[in-house]
């Protein structure tokens, strides 16, 4: 936003000669107008177009979001979080059975259900790291009542029994959170001693 669009070339030169640039001119009020500006038309006029150019530049501001570089790499991470819970279970021994027993029975045992929460806990571990993000495990717990309907809880979206967020400072809850912390715990736990014998 320049002075010269707004305005005829002899009112832009006592801009410049008033040293208002791009920050200043929208700082720009109705006294130090009246002493740049006097004939009243061509005031009221600028005044219109300066009104409009700091409304198209809040439109701008509004619709470009600020995202932290931080945030970003989260989101593209979450969002590269797609899991082919059949493939992943396959890929194991007893994730064969597993798929077997969820496709011809359409249930699995609690034996089965903390075998696959073992695989599937694995596999986060592998591809994210010890502390996978909630939107991360969320995204997985998905997956898994998608890819599988029968695995659905009856209650809310159906995949809060494999993974349900902590809210209001409380912990996050579910079959794929009581491993992952348990394997972080042990992490922990890890590097205490070795820290401790070294």
């Amino acid at each position: 936003m320049t002075p010269s669009k707004y305005l005829c070339s002899a009112y832009f030169f006592s801009l410049t000669a008033e040293k208002i640039d791009q920050e200043t001119l929208l700082l720009l009020d109705d006294v130090t107008l009246t002493s740049l500006i006097p004939i009243i038309g061509l005031r009221l006029k600028f005044k219109k177009y300066l009104k409009n150019a700091l409304d198209e530049s809040i439109e701008e501001r509004a619709t470009t979001p600020t995202v932290s570089s931080e945030q970003q790499h989260r989101i593209s991470v979450e969002q590269e979080a797609a899991f082919n819970i059949r493939d992943i279970l396959l890929a194991t021994p007893n994730g064969r059975g597993i798929v077997d027993t969820i496709e011809n029975k359409h249930c699995i045992s609690l034996k089965e259900r903390q075998a696959m929460v073992r695989i599937l806990v694995s596999h986060l571990i592998e591809r994210f790291g010890e502390n996978p993000s909630a939107g991360i495990k969320v995204s997985l717990a998905s997956s898994v009542v998608e890819q599988f309907p029968c695995l659905k809880d009856c209650q809310g979206k159906g995949n809060e029994a494999w993974f349900s967020p902590g809210r209001y400072h409380r912990p996050a809850t579910g079959f794929l959170e009581e491993p992952s912390s348990n394997n972080a715990q042990k992490g922990q736990k890890r590097k205490r001693k070795s820290s401790f014998f070294r």
